[in-house]
């Protein structure tokens, strides 16, 4: 059942969104499904509208990686619609094992903590516009054959320096696409695995020494 800081957020994007309002409403509410309510309720629906605005004008940017989009920045009402007392970082990306873990680790690696982390999976569907017509949650029923996109909200310690804020964003670039590249090689790596198990007979080991290899092996080749 929505939480009632998640009924607020519709009730004020429809009563605020004019014509397109009801169809960013469902956006904005499978954008924070997932969000603590707490976290929620403390900023309120006009701050909330404003940071999925942003990130879906990143989700637009031109000026992007067509596979990672990354922005590091202190928001601003004139730019943004809304401020924090922290540095924010929102991320698109294809949905994808360890992104998650690999953001809060590059964010903690240059000496920041992240505060508040959102991160909804999400399909979106446009119209021949380019503009919004459908959001839905991964999850949803019907869904499993869509392309999903992961969105990634960080609030982390304030970033003064511009310089700074510029090579988290290096950072993080990097590390996505280190996770992009380790996850397609996934595969090959488990097939490597398999077949060093199925020629262990073939060991100059001690049969102990053996069993514990293939044991080894055999265990992580399962977690695929």
């Amino acid at each position: 059942m929505p939480s009632a800081a998640l009924a607020a957020l519709r009730a004020y994007m429809l009563d605020n969104g004019g014509a397109a309002g009801g169809e960013f409403a469902e956006f904005v509410v499978a954008y924070f499904g997932n969000a603590d309510p707490d976290e929620l309720d403390a900023r309120g629906s006009p701050i909330l509208v404003a940071m999925a605005k942003a990130h879906v004008r990143l989700l637009d940017a031109t000026d992007a990686p067509s596979l990672t989009r990354v922005r590091v920045f202190n928001p601003t009402l004139a730019e943004d619609g809304f401020t924090c007392d922290h540095t924010v970082v929102q991320i698109i990306h294809d949905d994808m094992p360890f992104l998650v873990d690999s953001v809060t680790m590059a964010v903690n690696r240059l000496g920041r903590m992240a505060h508040w982390i959102v991160h909804p999976l999400l399909i979106v569907e446009r119209d021949v516009d380019h503009r919004i017509i459908r959001t839905a949650s991964a999850s949803s029923p019907g869904r499993q054959d869509a392309r999903v996109l992961s969105f990634i909200l960080v609030e982390c310690d304030r970033i003064v320096s511009k310089d700074d804020r510029d090579r988290l964003a290096q950072e993080l670039a990097q590390v996505l696409n280190d996770v992009r590249a380790a996850v397609a090689d996934w595969p090959a790596m488990l097939q490597r695995l398999q077949v060093g198990a199925a020629v262990s007979d073939r060991s100059i080991l001690s049969k102990e020494g053996q069993e514990e290899g293939v044991a080894f092996l055999s265990g992580y080749s399962g977690r695929a």
